[in-house]
């Protein structure tokens, strides 16, 4: 063990008055790696090593209709989601091939219907809740 370690094997000792298991909440980068790796097994505090608990993760399933994957036929009304001022949207736009129109497919933002959109946009709001949930329509 190295004195480097220290203040992570207090914060380590915190978490095995929690859980059994409290490497499951710990994380190690060896000397030269890039990546962070969660262990599997009790720390050895190797002096070439680094430890940090593993960052919070929220996980939350999520569905939503699928969004349009094909282009549509010029003039076809279409419904998708922006952000104008850090507030998320819903509108509607009609298909002129324009680099917009090919942005919004190519970044699965396309509906056919406004609640699709909505859905789509419910599930992106589900997941980012610091932003505030506001139904906006604009019409072109």
């Amino acid at each position: 063990m190295h004195r480097k370690h220290i203040e992570n094997i207090r914060k380590y000792l915190d978490d095995l008055q929690e859980t059994n298991l409290p490497w499951t909440r710990w994380q190690v980068k060896q000397e030269g790696d890039k990546n962070w790796e969660n262990l599997n097994y009790e720390p050895i505090w190797a002096e070439k090593a680094e430890y940090r608990r593993k960052p919070d993760e929220i996980k939350k399933e999520i569905s939503f209709s699928k969004p349009v994957t094909k282009e549509l036929k010029p003039g076809e009304r279409y419904w998708t989601i922006s952000s104008f001022s850090g507030e998320f949207r819903i509108f509607k736009a009609v298909w002129t091939n324009h680099y917009a129109d090919n942005s919004r497919l190519e970044e699965g933002l396309i509906h056919l219907t406004e609640e699709a959109a909505q859905e789509h946009l419910d599930a992106i709001l589900s997941v980012f809740k610091p932003f505030e949930k506001k139904r906006v329509k604009h019409s072109l």
